[in-house]
């Protein structure tokens, strides 16, 4: 049977789980929904006691239901996934690993990244968020990478992450760094969805979504040359992307391109888009982790007003790139 509950995420939750009812008399919503894209959920299966269960429409094949519709077979069970959450162990590595590269990740927040990971891979149920979703593969290619910039932001800079995608580096970079603004820019609207929830869900008042593509962006007012730090993770070859990032920096602000191993090829095929678009090239940073060895960070200054003509419309930066 199911006893109805209090839901609370965090380190000591591990996922979801598959469980039978007996009728819907003892049956109630649960509180502290993990995602909206879930229609019920509840705790106490009989078991294992202070598991989760989980129903979502997509997986049920409902549009909307109540516990005692849900619940009226009582031989039916009901399921989604079962996720295997990071351990206790790996969860103190990643935040050795944060302080090797300059992240201090307090005891307070950690438990946010916790119920990241879990907001994260029910979304990614019903929409294609992304395909790192191993316990170690997410903290070190989709955690500690994103954090690889907090270092080279200052408290109370303005960032913008382009391209943002599932929300990396933006969510991570937003959980960690409460001292600093985080803007989410992405164009898909349904992604754009999932990182507006995670924002409400885990409280991170200091990150705004904003659901537009950055060459548009770049033509409003209240955008252009408005931004400290322009970043942008696994979207577009260099030329391209500086095109699309350089009219939202600020004069003396700084673009920030998250790169792999190809990055000094790229950057030597970007100078002609370093000079039309008033750049000047600065660090280019590896890391010494394993885990990052493929990791690199190219950082620019803006030292000019971007022209008018840039960015070009949309699709011709990647089209005709610089």
């Amino acid at each position: 049977s199911i006893t109805p509950g209090l839901i609370k995420m965090g380190g000591g939750c591990h996922g979801l789980s598959v469980g039978p009812s007996r009728g819907p008399s003892n049956c109630v919503a649960g509180q502290g929904i993990v995602h909206t894209h879930s229609l019920l959920l509840y705790t106490g299966l009989g078991r294992n006691p202070g598991a989760l269960a989980i129903a979502t429409p997509k997986t049920l094949g409902l549009v909307e239901t109540s516990p005692a519709k849900l619940f009226s077979n009582p031989q039916e069970s009901f399921c989604v996934m079962t996720f295997e959450q990071p351990s206790a162990a790996q969860w103190e590595q990643w935040v050795a690993d944060c302080q090797a590269i300059g992240v201090t990740i307090p005891a307070e927040r950690l438990p946010l990244f916790q119920r990241f990971y879990t907001l994260l891979l029910t979304a990614n149920q019903t929409v294609n968020l992304t395909r790192i979703t191993a316990p170690q593969d997410f903290l070190d290619r989709n955690l500690l990478d994103s954090l690889t910039l907090s270092p080279l932001i200052s408290a109370g800079q303005r960032v913008v992450d382009i391209g943002s995608g599932a929300g990396f580096p933006a969510i991570p970079l937003a959980m960690a760094r409460p001292d600093v603004t985080v803007v989410a820019a992405e164009s898909i609207g349904k992604k754009c969805k999932f990182i507006q929830e995670a924002a409400e869900a885990l409280g991170l008042t200091n990150l705004r979504v904003l659901n537009a593509r950055s060459e548009d962006l770049a033509r409003e007012r209240d955008f252009r040359e408005a931004f400290d730090v322009v970043t942008a993770r696994a979207v577009a070859a260099l030329p391209t992307l500086l095109e699309l990032c350089a009219p939202l920096a600020t004069v003396g602000g700084r673009i920030i391109a998250m790169k792999g191993l190809n990055a000094q090829a790229e950057l030597n095929a970007s100078q002609k888009a370093i000079r039309v678009l008033a750049l000047r090239h600065g660090q280019s940073l590896s890391f010494p982790l394993p885990q990052l060895q493929g990791s690199r960070l190219l950082e620019f200054e803006k030292v000019a007003r971007t022209q008018d003509a840039y960015p070009r419309a949309a699709g011709l930066p990647a089209k005709k790139p610089l």
